[in-house]
């Protein structure tokens, strides 16, 4: 397998149709450093290939995720309580409509909450 341009760890990955995604987590500088990473990665199994697919997505980690059609729906995650979208065709991240609830920020399941934010 090609070796993703950023290495980083807590990031979501999710898969769509035959591409996986991974979107934000943690880089850890040479220096010792860390920040969050703010990038949305594309790996192309058929190329065995990465892309990235947009610089400054979200800057976030440990967040929940879900897929349908071309959207990829992200919740909670470690600095923010919102809730978001990828539309993969537009390369572009959107907010959503409402906020979770502040002890349901890390990993929260999604299910849970998209009735009332859809």
């Amino acid at each position: 397998m090609a070796r993703v341009y950023i290495g980083q760890i807590l990031w979501l990955v999710q898969a769509v149709e035959d591409k996986l995604y991974v979107i934000g987590g943690v880089v850890y500088e040479d220096d010792g450093d860390q920040q969050n990473a703010k990038s949305v990665e594309m790996y192309d199994a058929f190329a065995n290939q990465w892309t990235v697919v947009l610089d400054d997505a979200i800057e976030d980690y440990g967040f929940s995720s879900f897929a349908v059609e071309n959207m990829i729906y992200m919740f909670g995650g470690d600095t923010s309580a919102e809730c978001r979208v990828f539309d993969i065709e537009k390369r572009k991240v959107s907010k959503l409509a409402g906020k979770l609830p502040s002890n349901c920020l890390w990993n929260i399941s999604a299910f849970m909450v998209l009735p009332q934010l859809l």
